[in-house]
């Protein structure tokens, strides 16, 4: 996981100590630190905003923001090759346990 913990910083850039990946720090609503990529994403989900802040788009707003040419960024946390190499293939964000007990069909099943 990137954490701040995890990351190094040289005259203003960070990068992820877990792939070494540059990536940069903002702040959700909370005030909690994201990591996103470093460049733009025509597919992020992710804006930056005044002082730093980001927060993720979803629906019209996401679309709105594509057709007005908006920067949007991925959240490093999806795509460091690190972080995915710990999760197994199709394992994805609820775990098999969680899911057997809530009934869902495990990943990949067809039936």
């Amino acid at each position: 996981m990137v954490t701040s913990k995890k990351i190094g910083k040289r005259a203003g850039r960070a990068w992820c100590r877990e792939c070494h990946a540059p990536i940069q720090w903002a702040r959700n609503r909370e005030g909690n630190p994201v990591p996103l990529d470093e460049s733009p994403d025509p597919s992020g989900r992710w804006v930056i905003e005044k002082g730093r802040r980001t927060r993720p788009l979803r629906g019209v707003e996401w679309e709105r923001a594509q057709e007005d040419g908006r920067l949007m960024f991925t959240n490093h946390m999806a795509t460091c090759p690190a972080r995915q190499s710990i999760r197994s293939p199709g394992e994805g964000v609820c775990p098999p346990h969680l899911r057997e007990s809530l009934g869902l069909r495990p990943r990949g099943s067809d039936g």
